[in-house]
């Protein structure tokens, strides 16, 4: 017998993020970023759906290629719900990260609620797991005019 009120995989939904635990694993976002999506929000832009796990009840996990923790601690901060898909386990892999044998000692979940904004104000940062190659870094310092 199906479980009342369980959410169906591939099922549009919002999550109250005041209500469950939304686990990423970046660490750090940029302020330009999060303060262009709190401005979309506030304006009453839509924005996308990121996909999810469901760890249990209460526990979501982003698996987006592009992550969705923008979109998600601008939710946050906003405290309106984030537009998610609940994306099947067996599908995870398909839709990025893949929690199937990650390394959570290495790379621990992160609550998106701990996530540091960081003041990206003419910054560069180097992703050390993920480096730019040399074009590319020649390309973000000088200007192609």
């Amino acid at each position: 017998m199906m479980e009342q009120n369980k959410p169906l995989d591939g099922q549009l939904m919002y999550l109250d993020l005041n209500k469950v635990t939304v686990y990423g694993w970046e660490r750090k976002k940029s302020d330009l970023v999060i303060d262009s999506l709190v401005k979309a929000i506030e304006n009453g832009e839509d924005l996308p759906a990121t996909r999810v796990r469901q760890i249990n009840k209460n526990s979501y996990e982003l698996i987006s290629h592009d992550g969705g923790h923008n979109r998600t601690v601008a939710c946050y901060i906003t405290n309106t719900p984030l537009k998610v898909i609940l994306t099947p386990e067996d599908e995870v892999m398909k839709y990025g990260r893949g929690w199937v044998g990650w390394d959570y000692k290495k790379y621990p979940r992160i609550n998106i609620k701990d996530i540091i904004i960081k003041d990206d104000e003419g910054e560069l940062e180097i992703i050390r797991d993920r480096p730019l190659s040399k074009e590319r870094l020649i390309e973000s310092i000088i200007p192609n005019d």
